[in-house]
């Protein structure tokens, strides 16, 4: 009987562990889902509604990209790789003061200056009209 007890309080105190485990698993979990995910889109350059005041890095210039349809394009620049503007509300914008993607520090907008008007292109301003 006294093994029984013993074996008995053994898996108790396991499942008791692995029951505080989990627990903690969870929490981390929740803690993980409070901190910011960026998700990186594609957006296309619309422009103003004069061309005069294009400007590839004013958010409101940009919609989300259909990938089915070539870029609209307002100007040269056609089409950028960054987050959706969290703060944007009723209306979809990428986020020009977010990171660029894979440049910690690094916002979009820099990333769209740092090639603006050489027409070239890197992993955030992606390609420009012909």
């Amino acid at each position: 009987m006294r093994t029984i007890m013993i074996l008995f309080t053994i898996i108790l105190g396991m499942g008791v562990t692995a029951w505080a485990l989990n627990d903690n698993k969870a929490i981390e979990v929740k803690e993980v889902s409070n901190s910011t995910t960026l998700t990186y889109e594609l957006w296309d350059f619309v422009g103003a509604p004069n061309p005069a005041d294009n400007d590839p890095t004013d958010p409101t210039q940009y919609v989300q990209a259909d990938p089915n349809k070539p870029c609209l394009g307002g100007s040269k620049v056609c089409q950028i790789y960054a987050p959706a503007d969290p703060s944007a509300v009723g209306t979809a914008r990428p986020d020009m003061q977010e990171d660029a993607f894979g440049h910690t520090g690094t916002t979009v907008e820099q990333r769209i200056n740092a090639v603006f008007p050489s027409n070239s292109t890197n992993e955030t301003l992606l390609s420009y009209q012909n």
